[in-house]
């Protein structure tokens, strides 16, 4: 059979009537609510043991009904929106409302009943945060933080904004003050693999930095992008201005290396994550130039 597993997203909607070919497999109760049924070629890693899904095997279902009117997508591409009907084991009979019509085919012709809506076709995500620290006794000092991030994701494009700022001072004097922002777009050629361009601007008072520019372009490739688990990779090679206050300005063409990575863990819990980029230059005094 071309397909192989029936998956059932609970949720909503009335969906019985389930008959096992096996009697060894329990059948559903009829307060369950059943949004979803849906028919996959496989599965990959991502997609199982999740929490929400009951998965039984397609060729154990003898037939199912519903007391509720649910749209039903056939092999073919065709669309149906009724009440589903048993007529006889493996042949179902979909009774359209609106027309008063009936339209029987076989069970295995059935693609998705109720399918999930697709995924938005641009995502955007901000991210915002704050943190500030004040401290006595024999040392007092003062440290607060600012950082924000917007990001603009469709198929084809993505576009990336990230500032941040950090100021600090011990026993009223100033001894921390910088800040960094970053522009960065990208250009997806496939599903894992694009090309980007991106801009790197950063001050640092007291490591006498005036002004870091950095603008390059390069190849990237996105080995995860899902709601639990992000994991990027990317290279290329970069203009890297750096302008000093009391040292020679340093002008040179880098090599550009990146790597960012998101893991949510303990069902969501717990959020690991970094991002780092290093610069490679031919520069005899700093070859190498990394941030995280």
């Amino acid at each position: 059979m071309e397909y192989g597993i029936l998956v059932i997203r609970v949720g909503y909607a009335d969906v019985h009537g389930l008959r096992p070919v096996q009697d060894n497999l329990n059948p559903l109760p009829e307060e369950d609510t059943l949004p979803s049924i849906e028919r996959l070629r496989e599965r990959t890693n991502e997609e199982k043991h999740q929490p929400n899904e009951i998965e039984i095997r397609w060729d154990a279902i003898a037939c199912l009904q519903t007391d509720s009117a649910l749209k039903v997508v056939l092999d073919d591409g065709q669309i149906f929106i009724g009440k589903i009907a048993c007529i006889e084991d493996g042949n179902i009979v979909i009774k359209e409302e609106k027309v008063l019509e009936s339209k029987a085919f076989g069970f295995d012709e059935i693609v998705a009943i109720n399918p999930s809506p697709p995924p938005p076709e641009v995502t955007y995500k901000t991210i915002i945060d704050i943190a500030g620290s004040v401290t006595g006794g024999n040392t007092h000092s003062k440290a607060a933080y600012l950082s924000t991030q917007f990001g603009i994701k469709s198929k084809r494009h993505w576009f990336q904004v990230s500032a941040t700022y950090n100021y600090g001072e011990t026993e009223g004097v100033m001894d921390t003050r910088n800040a960094w922002n970053t522009l960065h777009y990208s250009f997806f050629t496939s599903e894992k693999v694009y090309s980007y361009a991106q801009t790197l601007f950063e001050s640092d008072d007291f490591q006498g930095l005036n002004l870091r520019t950095s603008e390059g372009v390069g190849i990237g490739y996105q080995f995860y992008d899902t709601s639990t688990k992000k994991f990027f990779v990317e290279g290329g090679i970069s203009n890297l201005n750096e302008d000093y206050k009391n040292q020679d300005d340093n002008r040179s063409s880098s090599l550009r290396g990146s790597i960012g990575f998101e893991f949510w863990l303990l069902d969501k819990k717990l959020k690991l994550f970094h991002l780092d980029e290093m610069y490679y230059t031919l520069a005899e005094d700093h070859p190498y130039y990394a941030k995280a």
